[in-house]
Formats: C-alpha cells, sequence, structure tokens
C-alpha cells in the first residue's frame, strides 16, 4: 500500500454522499413539480439537480474506488464521468438563467444563443474525453501529485483542454453573477434571486479553494474556513449553488400556491356574492316580467278594440263615399237639365217674338216664375252652406286622423323604447353590477313607459269617438243637403209648368214683344246663374268625395299600422315568457 502525505478521511466521503442525497431527493421533487404544472422553470431545476447529482455521485465513486479501494483505473473512469458532468453546466447555467430571470428581447436572444453554445461546447468536451482523453481527461496517467493525497490516488492526468475548460466555465459563472444583480437590480426581485446569487457564491469560492489547495501544499487558512478538511469544496459549493435555487424555485411555487389559494378563496366569496346577485335578478326580472306580459296583453286588447273601431269608420266612411257619389250623379242630372232649360228658354225667347195675346197674364205668371226662381236660389244657396259645413266636418275628421296617426307613432316609439329597455335590463343582468341598482332603473322606466301608452291609448279612444260624433254630423249635413237640392228639384219642375203656361199664354199673346223678351232675358240671366251655381256644387261634392277617399285610405293604412303594433305586442308578450322560462332553468340549473 502506497504511504500518502494526505490521507483520506471520513468527512471527504460524508460530504459528498450528502450532497448526492441532497440532489437526488431535489431531483425527484421537481420533478414531481413540473409534471404537476409544466412550468420551464421547474424542468431546469430538474436539469440543474440531475448534472448536480451525477457530478457528486461521481466525486463519491471516484473517493471510493480510487481512494478507499486504491483502485486507480475505476477511479479514473468515474474521474472522467465527473468533469464530463461538469461540462454540461456550460449548458446548464445559461438555460436556468433564461428560465429564472426576466429578459429583455435582445438579452434573451443573446442568452439563447449562449444555451445553444454551451451545450456544443459541453457535447465536444464529451466526445474529446472518449476519442482523446490525453488532451482533457487522462484514464491511462496518473496526476503528478497521486501519490502525495490518497483523496487523489484515483484522479488521471489533466490535459489542455481541462484548464481551457476550467477557465470558458468560469467565465460563464462570471456571466451569471452579472445577469443576477442585473436582475435584482432592475426588477428587485430579491425574495427570489438572492439564495440563488448567494450559491453561485459559494460555488465559485468553492472552485478557488480547490484550484489554489491543488497547486499548494501549505496551509491555505487566509480563504478557506476549514482549512484542515480536505473534501472537495467545490461539491459543496455547486451542491449549494443547486439548493439555493431549488429553495428559491420553490418559494416561487409556494407563493404561487399561495395566491392561488388566495384567489380560490376570492372566486369563492365572489361566486356566493353572484349566486345571490342571480337570485335577485331572478326574483326581480320575474315579477316585472309579469307585470310586463299583463300590461302587453292589455294593450293588445286595447289595440284590438281600436283596430275593430278603425274598421268600422273605414266601412261608414266608404258608406259616406258612396252616398257623395249618389249626390254627385244626382247634381250631375240637375246641370244637365239646367243645361237643357237654357236652351228652352233660348227657343222660347225666338217664340215669345211671335207673342201679341195675353199680356197681363203673361206678366202675372212671369213675377211667379221670378218668386219661385228667387226661392230656387235660396234652397241653393243653403245646400251650398250645407255642403260647406260638411266639407268643414270632413276637414276636422282629417286632421283627427292625423292626430291619431301622431299618437300611432307615440305608441310605436315607446314600443321601441320598451324593447331597448328589455335589451339594458338583459345587459344589466348579466353584469350584475351593485346588487342590480342598474336593473331597478330600468324596470323604473319600463313603469312609466307603460302609463305612457295607457295614456296613449286613452288619447285614442277619445279621437275616435270624436271622429264618430264628425262623422255623424256629416251625414246629417249630406241628408239635409239632399233634401234642399230635391226641393231645388221640384222647384224647377214648378218653373217647367209655369214656362209651359206662359208659352201657351204666349200663343195667345201676340202683342207687347218687347215686354215679354226683356222677361224672357231676365229668365235666361237666371237660368246663366242657376247653370254656374250647378257647375260650382259639382266641383266641390267631387272635391268632397276625394277628401272622404283620402280618409278612407288613411283608415286602412291605420288600421295596417295598429295591426302591426298587435303583432309586435304579442311578439313582446311571447319574448317575456321565454325569458321568464329561461330564467326559471338557469335557476333550476344554478
Amino acid at each position: 500500500m502506497p504511504e500518502f502525505k494526505e490521507i483520506l478521511t471520513l468527512s471527504q466521503f460524508a460530504i459528498p454522499l450528502a450532497c448526492f442525497g441532497t440532489l437526488l431527493m431535489g431531483l425527484f421533487i421537481f420533478s414531481f413539480i413540473y409534471f404537476s404544472v409544466r412550468d420551464r422553470l421547474y424542468f431546469t431545476m430538474t436539469v440543474m439537480a440531475l448534472i448536480g447529482a451525477v457530478f457528486v455521485f461521481s466525486e463519491t465513486m471516484l473517493l471510493l474506488k480510487g481512494g478507499w479501494m486504491l483502485d486507480p483505473m475505476s477511479g479514473m473512469q468515474f474521474h472522467r464521468i465527473e468533469q464530463i458532468a461538469a461540462s454540461f453546466f456550460f449548458f446548464a447555467i445559461p438555460y436556468l438563467l433564461m428560465n429564472m430571470l426576466k429578459m429583455g428581447p435582445r438579452w434573451h436572444s443573446f442568452n439563447r444563443a449562449l444555451v445553444v453554445i454551451g451545450l456544443g461546447l459541453a457535447l465536444g468536451f464529451a466526445a474529446l474525453s472518449f476519442i482523446a482523453p490525453g488532451l482533457f481527461i487522462s484514464v491511462t496517467e496518473h496526476r503528478s501529485d497521486w501519490l502525495i493525497r490518497q483523496a487523489d490516488y484515483g484522479r488521471g492526468a489533466q490535459g489542455p483542454l481541462y484548464s481551457v475548460r476550467d477557465a470558458v466555465l468560469f467565465l460563464f459563472i462570471i456571466y451569471a453573477v452579472v445577469c443576477f444583480i442585473a436582475d435584482m437590480v432592475r426588477h428587485k426581485r430579491l425574495r427570489y434571486l438572492m439564495p440563488s446569487f448567494v450559491g453561485l457564491g459559494l460555488a465559485i469560492h468553492g472552485a478557488v479553494v480547490d484550484i489554489v489547495s491543488t497547486h499548494t501544499i501549505e496551509s491555505t487558512i487566509m480563504y478557506d474556513i476549514f482549512p484542515e478538511s480536505r473534501h472537495s469544496r467545490f461539491v459543496v459549493g455547486i451542491t449549494l449553488f443547486i439548493l439555493f435555487s431549488m429553495a428559491g424555485s420553490l418559494r416561487r411555487f409556494l407563493d404561487l400556491a399561495r395566491s392561488t389559494e388566495i384567489a380560490n378563496e376570492r372566486a369563492q366569496k365572489e361566486a356566493d356574492k353572484n349566486r345571490a346577485q342571480n337570485l335577485f335578478i331572478h326574483d326581480v326580472i320575474h315579477a316585472n316580467s309579469d307585470t310586463l306580459v299583463k300590461h302587453s296583453e292589455s294593450l293588445s286588447t286595447s289595440i284590438a278594440d281600436f283596430t275593430d273601431n278603425s274598421r268600422e269608420q273605414a266601412a261608414a266612411t266608404e258608406e259616406i263615399s258612396a252616398s257623395i257619389e249618389e249626390i254627385s250623379a244626382a247634381v250631375e242630372s240637375v246641370k244637365q237639365s239646367a243645361d237643357d232649360q237654357y236652351a228652352g228658354i233660348e227657343g222660347l225667347a225666338e217664340t215669345m217674338t211671335r207673342l201679341s195675346e195675353s199680356t197681363a197674364a203673361l206678366g202675372t205668371t212671369v213675377t211667379r216664375s221670378l218668386s219661385m226662381i228667387g226661392q230656387i236660389s235660396s234652397n241653393a244657396k243653403s245646400g251650398d252652406e250645407s255642403l260647406g259645413v260638411m266639407n268643414e266636418s270632413m276637414k276636422s275628421i282629417s286632421g283627427s286622423s292625423t292626430e291619431i296617426t301622431g299618437i300611432i307613432e307615440i305608441i310605436n316609439d315607446i314600443s321601441d323604447r320598451i324593447n331597448l329597455l328589455a335589451l339594458n335590463a338583459a345587459i344589466e343582468a348579466a353584469r350584475a353590477g351593485d346588487a342590480g341598482r342598474g336593473f331597478a332603473v330600468v324596470a323604473d322606466e319600463i313603469g312609466k313607459l307603460a302609463d305612457a301608452t295607457a295614456g296613449s291609448i286613452k288619447s285614442i279612444n277619445t279621437l275616435i269617438r270624436n271622429n264618430e260624433l264628425e262623422i255623424a254630423n256629416g251625414m246629417t249635413n249630406i241628408a239635409v243637403a239632399v233634401a234642399r237640392i230635391n226641393a231645388i228639384m221640384k222647384d224647377i219642375e214648378n218653373i217647367v209648368a209655369l214656362i209651359s203656361e206662359i208659352s201657351a199664354q204666349a200663343e195667345r199673346q201676340s202683342q207687347a214683344n218687347r215686354v215679354v223678351g226683356e222677361s224672357t232675358g231676365m229668365v235666361k240671366t237666371r237660368a246663366e246663374r242657376i247653370t254656374q251655381a250647378m257647375n260650382e256644387q259639382s266641383l266641390a261634392i267631387t272635391e268632397i268625395s276625394r277628401t272622404v277617399g283620402s280618409i278612407n285610405e288613411l283608415s286602412q293604412n291605420n288600421t295596417l299600422r295598429i295591426q302591426g303594433i298587435t303583432d309586435s305586442s304579442k311578439a313582446l308578450v311571447e319574448m317575456m315568457s321565454t325569458l321568464r322560462g329561461e330564467i326559471e332553468k338557469f335557476s333550476k340549473g344554478a
């Protein structure tokens, strides 16, 4: 057995073994956390724990096989595995930074490139350790001081790439230190990053202590806290770095769990609050929907009555129109008779030039004729006044119909507003803000609109009654006009009889032609006036007929519009019934 200057101690076994057990436990814990939450940070910690566990396990086996069991060949194999694991920190360190720190776009891209470069370097060193082990870690040649320390008895000779690897790894560690400091200063995340930062400092310290102690035989009291213990400080440092990083990540996980628990409690409270609000909204909508349905049904009934009245008014207007057409035909007949009378009077004037007898009787007859013609003129004027009154009545009917149209437009506007308020009620129900205050306002507006609708219906009933009275007055005036026109026709018949008598007497009168000619001229003038008056009456009756036709058309249009309002009211009732049913279903489902 070789005689070593430094014998292998129990602490050099116990510490790596304890570190390996700790890292192995962290590997299992973070693997479980990652598969539970699928967070990339916990996958990163799993990778770090795996690399660290392989590194520390290799150190433990190196001490056991190479140092304790004095099997240098096996020790050098584990030494190679240890250094390969250390090389994979090229990949693990920037990968940890990428998932633990908050990086800007440029910093993130640069760090992502470092991850790829680090993985390439790690794979390159791993390949070289098998292809050309003499350049990195020899598995056949011992270190120059392998007989000085028993702990180094199983370590292979270090090639030139070993120092290169340590230098590059040192740069990666310095880069990690800078990144941690930048993130802590910029984002003030000391709670999560400080443990990892402290662990990284311990890893750097351990690496420095191991390197100095490797090349120095004398005491290292100035830079080592426990110089008498010959265990690997880097093993402890890298283990603490990984453990402290795990602690920071675990703290984040616990904080997230606590936040989730608090959020769940708040969500439960909000759910209870929303459930109470939904019950309140259900009760309010149910009560108001019943009221709205009743008002809508009442509105439908009133509109149906108004529709029937409008139809009756239209029928009465059609009857008036037919009567006016008959009057127009009668007036046209009177006009034709007046024209014939005028032609007869002209013939009479020619005949009366030959009158020579019965001057006194002719004068009496002409006087009576003049009196009757005056009565005819008076009756014609009365008929014209009656027709004028009838025209004013029809104008009043037209004005009332216009007001009815305005009220119908008001009803349409009220219906639109009710629909809009119903939509607002649905929106307010969805929001359910402040225990349904908004919906109370909407319900109040619906009540006001219902009152406005009732007032409009009363106005409609009043106008309908006025229209009925005006139509009755029109019919009375028309009847009076017809009676007076009949009187005019009778007077005209009397005139015809008297003129016939005058003609008979004119045959017996051959004298007084000049006097008879003057009387005939007066009769001719009166006949012209009668013809003109009948023409004016014919035009007036034609205009009345057109007006009544327009009123009839407006009544029919109003009937169609009211039918549309009725359909909308029925649709509103059906919609409220459907809404109430949906609320019932929602309440049962909740």
